[in-house]
């Protein structure tokens, strides 16, 4: 799909193929494939976290709410395979991006893949992220 932002060549290439990632991960996601839609959302945010020096203003907005969701969506898919210690890093970084922003307190609240304009309900992140810490601080270390 063509990206609606107007980007550098090489930025754009980047945006985009993130932007698939996320579709894919999505896909992965419904069909219950919750190791391949990490990896793809994963994937995204590597994508996008190149592109952010060359970015300003409304692309970067947009660009921002594409790493949102990518991030959020990660770590519902980590919550489905109860790795939570998993989930909790990209709770943080997208809670300590926007926290209190409109935008990320609508991404918060996740129960599937979050698509651009979808409803988003389930787990609040801000309180998984520090329930999920102190789970991995007093759970016994395993063989």
């Amino acid at each position: 799909r063509a990206s609606p932002i107007d980007l550098p060549g090489e930025t754009l290439h980047k945006v985009d193929e993130a932007e698939k990632l996320k579709a894919k991960g999505n896909a992965r996601f419904k069909a219950a494939d919750y190791t391949e839609a990490a990896t793809c959302y994963a994937r995204g945010v590597e994508l996008i976290e190149a592109t952010l020096p060359a970015l300003t203003g409304s692309d970067k907005a947009a660009v921002l709410e594409l790493l949102d969701a990518c991030q959020l969506n990660a770590a519902n898919s980590h919550l489905k395979l109860s790795a939570c210690e998993s989930a909790v890093a990209p709770c943080e970084a997208g809670l300590a991006r926007g926290a209190g922003s409109v935008q990320l307190d609508e991404l918060s609240r996740v129960d599937g893949p979050r698509e651009a304009g979808g409803p988003s309900a389930g787990v609040d992140l801000r309180g998984f992220a520090s329930s999920a810490r102190r789970s991995s601080r007093t759970r016994a270390p395993t063989g």
